[in-house]
């Protein structure tokens, strides 16, 4: 309950409803990079505007298509010697490819 209750007093924050310049679109008290670009326990605060941009996950649309042609990149840089990797193996979920797609959206 502890951990609920501070995720929700941070984004309910004045900082975080009202930031103080427009460097931020998005705010939450953790921000991960790892796996996924995620806010744990999927809360968070985002300008409007920030939210239309978003591609929808439509199954077969422009989200999917540019999220597999990044992952090919992905495994190429990594096979030239040109990216190191924190991820500790290679799952479909790591990746949101199939069934986890909508997860990373």
């Amino acid at each position: 309950n502890n951990w609920r209750r501070e995720m929700t007093n941070s984004v309910l924050h004045q900082d975080c409803l009202f930031p103080p310049n427009d460097a931020c679109d998005v705010c939450g008290a953790q921000f991960y990079t790892r796996f996924s670009f995620m806010f744990p326990g999927n809360m968070w605060t985002a300008k409007c505007s920030y939210i239309q941009k978003l591609l929808s996950p439509e199954k077969g649309g422009l989200y999917e298509k540019l999220k597999r042609e990044s992952i090919v990149k992905f495994f190429k840089l990594r096979l030239w010697g040109q990216l190191n990797s924190t991820l500790m193996e290679d799952r479909v979920d790591y990746f949101g490819l199939g069934r986890y797609q909508l997860e990373h959206w």
